[in-house]
């Protein structure tokens, strides 16, 4: 793996947390649809009950010639297969969902450890440059200008590793590096 420099950590930050907000939608996303889809389903489900039971009343129902109403029968035999079409392609559309949140959530969960691994090479490279910070306020006579340039570019590191923990919800422990404001 090509080394970041100090500063590129922060778009490689913005882009995590990018894909990290984007997928964690699209989970919820995907989640609520399972949930409409499944309380769908159960109506369905009532439906097709509520169905039977008509049926099952209607046949022993007769009209004025004594005989059941067979177009009656029919028509509810008719609604119960509708509503069988319906529950099953409720059914699919469940388990194509449920394919694609399984698929969004291990994206999701490799997204996190991304972050998680980004996060502690942040925290690795804040300790060096805090340490490299730390050094440079300790230079003096003639190569003060020198401590002073290096100062000003290990801060500007710093302060860069910091936004870009911030960025995936960390820190880079500054309080670790009190010694490095010298």
């Amino acid at each position: 793996m090509v080394e970041l420099r100090t500063k590129e950590f922060v778009g490689k930050a913005e882009s995590i947390k990018s894909r990290e907000l984007s997928m964690k939608s699209l989970v919820e996303s995907l989640k609520e649809k399972i949930s409409n889809i499944d309380n769908q389903k159960n109506s369905i489900k009532r439906r097709i009950a509520s169905l039977y039971a008509e049926l099952s009343s209607v046949e022993y129902d007769t009209n004025e010639d004594d005989e059941p109403d067979y177009n009656l029968i029919a028509f509810i035999e008719n609604q119960i297969a509708q509503a069988k079409n319906e529950l099953n392609d409720a059914e699919q559309e469940i388990s194509s969902r449920a394919g694609e949140l399984q698929k969004a959530e291990k994206e999701f969960e490799q997204i996190e450890e991304e972050k998680q691994q980004t996060l502690f090479e942040i925290q690795q490279r804040a300790r060096t440059t805090s340490k490299n910070l730390s050094s440079a306020s300790k230079i003096y006579g003639a190569y003060v200008d020198i401590g002073e340039s290096l100062k000003q570019s290990f801060q500007a590191g710093l302060d860069a590793l910091t936004q870009a923990a911030a960025i995936l919800d960390g820190s880079v422990g500054v309080s670790d590096f009190s010694s490095a404001g010298g």
